[in-house]
């Protein structure tokens, strides 16, 4: 029965912190070079997984493609338009200053 007592409290810290893993907050690592300038290869991210999305706000998608893991930013929220012109990005048919946006997309 004393060996029951002692294992309780280890046994709720595992339980407590596989919820908030689970539910609350969970490490994301950044896989390749799509959002450089902002994460870099191999960084290690904090995924928050509560609360709601603002334009600019960094994403990690729930679907897997080709076992890789999603990570982007948003620039469009519901009901924007977003266009490319001449290389550069419009939302609204406002221009926005996009410093991190480069490659091919433009």
């Amino acid at each position: 029965m004393k060996i029951i007592k002692e294992i309780i409290p280890y046994l709720i810290i595992i339980v407590v912190v596989i919820l908030i893993r689970t539910f609350i907050i969970t490490p994301v690592r950044v896989d390749g070079a799509s959002m450089d300038k902002t994460l870099e290869n191999g960084q290690i991210l904090l995924l928050y997984k509560l609360g709601n999305v603002k334009r600019y706000d960094i994403v990690v998608l729930d679907e897997e493609i080709e076992d890789e893991i999603i990570i982007k930013r948003i620039i469009g929220m519901p009901n924007d338009t977003v266009e490319i012109k001449n290389g550069k990005i419009y939302v609204n048919d406002e221009e926005i200053e996009e410093e991190y946006a480069y490659g091919q997309a433009l």
